[in-house]
């Protein structure tokens, strides 16, 4: 999984993570790289109900490799 800052996008835009308040590039009016990272639907809405924002990629990744008994 790359960044946003990887494939430059005119649309990128710097957001700050809602779990670790790192700063990472969101081309979510575009092509984002988190488009391509697959979430099951409990880790999806774990996101959802825990964090107000987007994750970084790192963050992102590591949700998306909790089962789902840890994440309930």
């Amino acid at each position: 999984m790359g960044n946003c800052n990887d494939h430059p996008n005119k649309s990128n835009e710097i957001k700050k993570c809602a779990r670790c308040n790192k700063q990472f590039g969101c081309g979510a009016s575009g092509k984002c790289w988190c488009f391509e990272v697959s979430l099951s639907p409990e880790a999806l809405k774990h996101i959802e109900d825990q964090y107000d924002g987007c994750l970084c990629p790192d963050c992102l990744q590591l949700v998306s490799n909790l089962s789902d008994s840890e994440i309930c």
